[in-house]
């Protein structure tokens, strides 16, 4: 998992690509997160990076709905964050498990909708 910052743009120095594509090795500005339980928050410094740059909300994707993807939505809506998930940014091994996970329990935890809607309300408003 990488959170990738943007500063200035959709592009920093060094970048081969918009950070928001590019492998975190090729970007300097991508803090790499190395994930060794099902949620991204625990026993990492994940939350303290976040924290410690005025990150209030996450966008969560994933390919096992019903573990990873869970797991870390439920620690971060539990931290506080604010929780996005873009629910054809995923998918699970387990099609039952999947629907259930992302009609009945994400509403609860977060914002849910597609990728080109989040990606949308992340776009900067032009007066």
């Amino acid at each position: 998992m990488s959170t990738g910052r943007r500063p200035g743009g959709p592009s920093s120095p060094g970048c081969a690509a918009p950070c928001p594509t590019a492998s975190p090795t090729s970007c300097p500005s991508y803090h790499v997160v190395t994930k060794r339980t099902a949620g991204a928050f625990t026993r990492t410094d994940l939350e303290a990076y976040l924290r410690a740059h005025g990150v209030t909300q996450v966008v969560i994707v994933g390919v096992a709905t019903s573990m990873g993807v869970e797991s870390t939505a439920r620690q971060a809506h539990e931290l506080g964050f604010n929780v996005a998930l873009p629910l054809d940014a995923m998918t699970d091994l387990d099609a039952e498990l999947h629907a259930v996970t992302t009609t009945k329990l994400f509403p609860r935890l977060g914002e849910t909708g597609t990728t080109a809607e989040v990606l949308a309300l992340l776009e900067p408003r032009v007066p």
